[in-house]
């Protein structure tokens, strides 16, 4: 059977002593979805639709459900996601060599999520529609889903039609500069961007086996990315940062292996070593020793659907009164636009609370030159013999490695009761109310709106804490009025105004409005004195008209035959001399 570069690099670990790390041969390219060419586009969909017909999509929804308590809410939540969309990735690279998961940048779309491109039928599609809220729209539309039963893909936006804003750009970069270590920037990214988008897209999202919709690879996989980018911020803090604990509360470190992988934390850290074979458009210096694509793009291209986007660099487009009136028209990623924008025109207190980093110029761009070798962990990765599958799942039911091949065995059933919370008490009594702004605050022309908050069955289902969700959205709510506060003007806000018509404001009864009465009688109008007017006697001069002298008529010669009339019954009174 033949191996892939993943595996004959994992296979060679073997021999390597402990935190040692292997080179991939190749990486796949992972670029923002709204930058791929239409042919990418139409290429990653049709493996994905090959990838559900063969039920590789319903596999590792079944996957993600079955191992959902440990996958979340603890510090095996980036590593493990990375092996697991590692994985689904690897699948796809069966069925064309140059597929690569693509990532969704949902912070330049946080203002008018529903409005984005992304959502939109040239690609994943929107709103669900009718009793089952299908997807009707994007090229899962018409898929037949069979986990955990036959159904469509269903998505139900939080807010009706629309969906409220989330967290930008600029709060997901303070997270990054705020934490120090994993276990600050886990509860900081999965209590905020990662539930915001499940929530916000609903249905099949808000479900323990949310991976049958692709917009949970697209934001997944952009969540990763984040990660990749915060390893990067300060390489010798924060690339080995493994601390935190547990599902069970136990620490963890570069040595714990990963629930339902055994895969050790070590071993997923570096992107392009230790099968971890991908790179990201915003690093494509960094990882083996090539990538399946360059970064030499033209200036603009095609998307599906037509119009032009422009490459993916770094940077913001024109911006008209400080924002821009399209989020698609810029080269780079959100939250790195927005640093040199904060830099300029942030007041110093604000900068220090709330980007530390950036406050302390501590804004060098790093690259592989600057990671650190990888400390010592207590032993390498099992060893893959040449009969197993490259696929990372159990070989009693690996697929084979031909294309097309489906993956066997009964997949786990979920459970109809989502796991409790910390204190199930607190959550039945969990009650956050939404206040887009805060109307104390002056801000700028369009300020940024507050994110909205976790639903109770979402904090159910993943069994959180509800004071450290509290916490969390507080901190959030915090951020935003200072930025407004501070007259902060966000390039990418201007979406919210079209949700202002769609938000709930309190209604207003006119029978609670007390007006007092008026009586007429009691209107005391003083007499008003107007001073006499003496106006002068004209004297006019006597007019002398003069004498008309008419000329002699004669009627005899006036002949009127034409008109019938008797001129003397015409002009009785008149004498004529």
């Amino acid at each position: 059977m033949k191996l892939t570069s993943v595996f004959v690099a994992a296979a060679a670990l073997a021999g390597l002593g402990a935190g040692q790390q292997t080179i991939c041969t190749t990486n796949a390219y992972r670029q923002e979805v709204r930058s791929l060419s239409p042919a990418q586009w139409a290429m990653t969909t049709n493996v994905l639709t090959q990838m559900n017909n063969a039920g590789w999509v319903q596999w590792f929804a079944s996957i993600h459900m079955q191992y959902f308590t440990t996958f979340h809410k603890c510090e095996f939540f980036f590593p493990v996601h990375r092996r697991l969309i590692r994985d689904f990735e690897e699948v796809g690279i069966r069925y064309n060599p140059t597929f690569a998961l693509p990532y969704w940048d949902v912070m330049r779309d946080y203002a008018n999520p529903a409005a984005s491109t992304v959502l939109s039928p040239a690609y994943i599609g929107g709103n669900g529609a009718g009793a089952n809220m299908c997807v009707t729209s994007g090229f899962q539309s018409g898929w037949n889903l069979t986990y955990p039963n036959t159904h469509c893909l269903s998505r139900r936006y939080s807010n009706g039609n629309t969906i409220n804003p989330i967290y930008a750009p600029e709060y997901i970069q303070s997270i990054l500069s705020r934490s120090t270590n994993m276990a600050q920037l886990r509860p900081g990214i999965e209590l905020s961007l990662h539930g915001a988008i499940h929530i916000a897209l609903g249905a099949e999202m808000q479900t323990r086996w949310s991976p049958n919709d692709f917009a949970f690879w697209l934001h997944h996989t952009n969540l990763d990315r984040l990660w990749f980018v915060w390893q990067m911020m300060n390489p010798q803090q924060n690339f080995w940062s493994a601390d935190g604990k547990d599902q069970n509360g136990n620490p963890i470190n570069l040595s714990t292996r990963l629930p339902y992988y055994g895969t050790l934390i070590g071993d997923v850290m570096y992107p392009g070593r230790n099968g971890m074979c991908f790179t990201y458009d915003n690093f494509s210096n960094i990882g083996g020793k090539r990538s399946l694509q360059r970064r030499t793009r033209k200036c603009s291209h095609k998307v599906p659907g037509g119009g032009l986007l422009p490459i993916i660099t770094e940077g913001l487009g024109n911006l008209v009164d400080g924002v821009l009136d399209n989020v698609n028209d810029i080269v780079g990623n959100s939250e790195a636009a927005v640093k040199q924008v904060i830099a300029n025109v942030l007041p110093a207190p604000v900068l220090t609370k709330w980007f530390p980093d950036i406050a302390s110029n501590k804004t060098t761009t790093y690259s592989a030159d600057n990671i650190p070798n990888a400390p010592d962990y207590v032993a390498a990765a099992p060893v893959l013999s040449s009969s197993s599958s490259s696929s990372t799942v159990p070989t009693s039911t690996a697929p084979g490695s031909a294309p097309g091949s489906s993956p066997t065995g009964a997949a786990p059933v979920p459970s109809p009761d989502a796991p409790g919370s910390d204190n199930p008490a607190a959550v039945a009594d969990y009650e956050e109310s939404y206040e887009p702004l805060d109307p104390n605050v002056d801000g700028p022309k369009y300020p940024m709106m507050n994110p909205f908050p976790f639903t109770r069955n979402y904090i159910m289902m993943h069994g959180y804490s509800v004071d450290e969700v509290k916490q969390h959205y507080a901190l959030a709510k915090q951020f935003v009025a200072d930025m407004n506060a501070a007259k902060y003007q966000s390039p990418f806000a201007k979406g919210a105004v079209d949700l202002l018509p769609e938000l709930e404001l309190p209604s207003v009864s006119l029978e609670s409005l007390s007006i007092p009465s008026v009586s007429l009688e009691s209107l005391s109008i003083p007499p008003v004195s107007l001073p006499s007017v003496s106006l002068p006697t004209l004297s006019l001069p006597p007019l002398s008209l003069p004498t008309l002298s008419l000329p002699h008529l004669n009627l005899e010669s006036l002949s009127l035959p034409t008109l019938g009339l008797d001129v003397a019954s015409i002009l009785p009174e008149l004498h004529v001399d």
